[in-house]
């Protein structure tokens, strides 16, 4: 290609042939159109490659232009425009289909073993009372590095994989408060009782380490609860009254106009702004100081809430 660069310099367009050069030259770099047809033209080489781009011919062969020896034939595969990848006949296929069969076997060998063991080990556990403690210890730690984990990490699931959780576990306890409705349980009355008595307890021994320890997390798991029940109210609210009903309510009560006058700041209000003097006189008789006795509808006193509040 340094020799004979007139035949395959039109086909670089991006940056100078010298660097180019330099570029292939390098250990570790990919080769391209350019580098396989110098090389068929250098080895005396006819290279066949198999596509796997949709757009491409199922097979392109690559010769040197000019030959005078026979040929060698080698064989490529080309994955999407991204590198080659040499091949194996297919005489050779048969090795790997009886590895792949063995380490099959191997790996379903493996996990039946493994699940064996760990039902003999869980069978052990559940039998003395020091192995069960130990296990619900680590399982309490796990469970609080996961949590601070989580909390200190930004979560990867988006909103509406939490959705779907959330939706997911709604059905499944529908589905399972269902079966034990339809379904005599098993349980006895103490059991229940005893789950009953538990989580009393576990409640206690929770909100007194919450007003024990200021929790670091404590006013932003407020804050994500508060607008939580603020969103669902307003979704219930709109599943309730739908968006027709509260138009239609908007306008009987704008129908009338702002005829009130305020009998403080003198400005004209709506009826649903304003409310009358009488109760407010009657709790506090200075208040007529700062009152200008302008009377409107009903030929009454009335009181705008923003003076009010003030």
């Amino acid at each position: 290609m340094r020799d004979n660069p007139e035949r395959f310099i039109e086909s670089n367009t991006e940056i100078s042939w010298l660097e180019y050069l330099n570029n292939m030259s390098m250990q570790g770099t990919w080769g391209d159109a350019m580098i396989i047809q110098a090389v068929a033209d250098q080895l005396e080489l006819k290279i066949t490659i198999a596509e796997t781009h949709e757009r491409f011919c199922e097979y392109s062969i690559i010769q040197p232009v000019s030959s005078t020896q026979q040929l060698t034939h080698v064989y490529f595969g080309h994955i999407d425009e991204h590198h080659y990848v040499s091949t194996l006949p297919c005489t050779s296929m048969s090795g790997f289909s009886e590895i792949s069969t063995q380490s099959s076997q191997s790996k379903q060998t493996r996990t039946q073993y493994i699940s064996k063991y760990m039902k003999q080990k869980r069978a052990n556990e559940t039998q003395s009372p020091e192995a069960r403690e130990k296990r619900r210890v680590y399982a309490k730690e796990y469970r609080k590095r996961k949590q601070a984990s989580e909390s200190s990490q930004p979560s990867t699931l988006s909103i509406e994989s939490k959705q779907m959780k959330r939706l997911y576990a709604k059905e499944y306890m529908k589905r399972k408060r269902a079966s034990e409705s339809s379904q005599p349980s098993t349980r006895s009355i103490e059991a229940k009782q005893k789950k009953i008595i538990y989580a009393k307890q576990y409640r206690k021994q929770k909100q007194y380490s919450e007003s024990s320890q200021p929790s670091t997390l404590g006013i932003e798991a407020k804050q994500k609860k508060r607008l939580y029940a603020k969103q669902y109210r307003k979704q219930k609210y709109c599943e309730i009254e739908p968006l027709q009903s509260l138009i239609s309510k908007f306008h009987d009560i704008v129908s009338q106009g702002p005829l009130y006058i305020c009998t403080c700041c003198d400005q004209l209000w709506y009826k649903h702004s304003v409310i009358p003097v009488t109760t407010l006189k009657e709790n506090n008789p200075d208040v007529q100081k700062r009152l200008l006795i302008r009377k409107s509808v009903n030929n009454m006193e009335w009181l705008c809430k923003t003076c009010n509040k003030y």
